[in-house]
């Protein structure tokens, strides 16, 4: 049976291929980051402290000052997004990221 609504057809092309592409960049910009993170021991040089910030110049240049807290913190979302996308759905063996994928039309790794 074919979707062919003009709204789902719209949803389809204007909605969930392109935030497909966006969580497929998102998934293996996460990756990424990881290897470094990982291949480079960063958690042995970033403690997870609220008061050892990150010697940038933030200040004077208007960014927000980030913690060693802050990035483990992310570093902690990320492993979380990596690990939700590749751990199969229980009722159906498939692996988010691969439905993603399945979906994505542009993606950039």
């Amino acid at each position: 049976m074919p979707i062919d609504d003009p709204r789902a057809v719209r949803f389809c092309n204007e909605g969930i291929r392109p935030e497909a592409d966006s969580l497929a960049q998102a998934y293996f910009a996460a990756k990424n980051l990881l290897q470094i993170w990982g291949s480079q021991r960063l958690d042995t040089l970033i403690p997870p402290d609220p008061a050892a910030v990150v010697s940038d110049g933030a200040p004077a240049d208007g960014r927000s000052v980030i913690s060693g807290a802050l990035v483990q913190g992310m570093m902690q979302f990320v492993a979380g997004i990596v690990e939700r996308s590749e751990t199969p759905d229980p009722a159906t063996g498939v692996r988010p990221i691969d439905v993603i994928t399945a979906i994505a039309v542009n993606i950039r790794r």
